[in-house]
């Protein structure tokens, strides 16, 4: 049970399969055997939270914090159940407060946190600093790895559907680095946030892209394929017609 990365590799698997009580079972089985750290006490809010279980999630968050107010896990624990009460001007504050310590993590965390700042600022329709934030703690991190770029596509995504008019340029340099992702099918979350990144670039590669989700979502293996075939496709599809500002045919997928 003190095996914590073990831990965190396991929640990490168990989230990418959509198994939320797998992620809080994991971490409440390592607390039953004896483990005690604000790191567990982090990835047990994030399964708290995962499973909707909000007030336990912030407590065990704010146990995390208790013992270390850096812990960068429970910041986002807590950020998702901001966001979830409409706590809005709360949650600010409290990453703000939070934000220099974000500073020295990898690329991930630093940019998710910020991120989830970024959401709470779009609820306050405090566009100007989403898009000051933008360039230096959403994509000006490690713009080459996969979780940065989707971070940068959705978060353009959010700005667009509040109605903030982007200059192109921002989508063309997403578009750069995303058309390497025309093969990368490994999980529906990731292959959906490339297509529509690469489509609102109108980069030729949104088709191939789309092309290969539709031959892999034929021939996923059963855990799997309900979600690629009955999902991901349409859904592709869907994004697709949005990007192009087809919406009608969006909404029918």
């Amino acid at each position: 049970p003190w095996d914590l990365a073990a831990i965190k590799i396991g929640q990490y698997h168990y989230f990418n399969l959509g198994d939320a009580a797998g992620m809080l079972r994991l971490a409440l089985q390592a607390r039953a055997g004896g483990a005690a750290s604000p790191y567990l006490d982090g990835m047990l809010a994030f399964g708290f939270e995962q499973c909707h279980r909000l007030d336990l999630a912030e407590q065990s968050a704010r146990a995390a914090l208790a013992q270390k107010p850096d812990e960068p896990w429970a910041h986002h624990a807590l950020a998702h159940v901001f966001e979830t009460q409409g706590r809005i001007a709360e949650g600010i504050e409290f990453l703000e407060s939070h934000a220099a310590s974000w500073a020295t993590l990898n690329s991930f965390m630093h940019t998710h946190n910020w991120w989830h700042l970024c959401l709470l600022y779009i609820d306050r329709e405090r566009f100007e600093q989403v898009q000051a934030i933008y360039p230096q703690h959403i994509w000006g991190v490690w713009k080459e790895y996969s979780q940065d770029q989707i971070g940068a596509v959705s978060l353009l995504a959010r700005l667009e559907l509040a109605g903030v008019n982007l200059e192109p340029a921002l989508w063309q340099e997403l578009g750069d680095y995303l058309s390497v992702r025309i093969n990368d099918v490994v999980q529906p979350f990731l292959s959906l946030q490339y297509l529509y990144g690469l489509a609102r670039a109108e980069r030729p590669e949104a088709e191939t892209l789309l092309a290969n989700i539709a031959v892999y979502a034929r021939q996923a293996p059963t855990p799997s394929h309900a979600a690629w075939a009955d999902v991901t496709l349409p859904a592709s599809y869907a994004l697709l017609a949005h990007a192009s500002g087809q919406y009608a045919a969006a909404a029918r997928g």
